[in-house]
């Protein structure tokens, strides 16, 4: 049986040490900053919004193979007051677009594209920190949730938060982020 080792402060920073100390995970959180920070921070431009897109799709291996509409369906929605207002709601509505007259749900894609915007006020979800909340659901029983949950983002965010009350954990979603995701990496790989 996986015996994963109970969160806690002391575990936090020994993985945001090894974040920092791997150079291309250092590397990537400069990059992200310089190009949806500094460089794009606003999405009122199309081919802005397009670059950011493509960069995570590529990075992230999300394989999405028409960008455009996507790019289209953020700058339609007028994001920024609402990454501002921290609304949560905008997760789950900038993961339903319409691709080659499919409806697609690129849940994970909308988590990423905020985090990028906000990074310690909006969490990323991927299947590694999915792996690591279902797990301790089920060992420690932190919160009362199911799996499906964790795909409605302001549930998903509330699931965290309760996460970080049952072990203690205070921290930003960013370092939350990094992590759960090297925690999920190492056991559930």
């Amino acid at each position: 049986m996986l015996d994963v080792p109970k969160p806690s402060m002391d575990d936090l920073y020994s993985y945001l040490a090894m974040w920092e100390e791997t150079e291309r995970y250092s590397f990537w959180d400069d990059a992200f900053y310089k190009l949806f920070i500094k460089s794009f921070p606003k999405n009122v431009e199309l081919s802005e919004i397009w670059i950011k897109c493509s960069v995570l799709n590529d990075f992230y291996n999300l394989h999405i193979l028409d960008i455009l509409p996507i790019a289209k369906h953020i700058l339609n929605l007028n994001i920024d007051d609402r990454l501002s207002k921290k609304d949560y709601s905008l997760v789950n509505d900038l993961s339903k677009v319409k691709i080659w007259w499919k409806d697609k749900t690129l849940y994970s894609f909308a988590t990423k594209y905020c985090a990028k915007h906000c990074w310690s006020d909006f969490p990323i979800y991927d299947k590694y920190i999915d792996k690591v909340l279902m797990y301790f659901k089920k060992k420690d029983h932190f919160c009362d949730f199911i799996k499906s949950d964790l795909k409605d983002y302001p549930k998903f965010v509330s699931i965290l938060e309760k996460f970080k009350e049952k072990y203690w954990l205070i921290c930003p979603f960013d370092d939350l982020d990094h992590y759960l995701w090297q925690l999920g990496k190492k056991y559930f790989w």
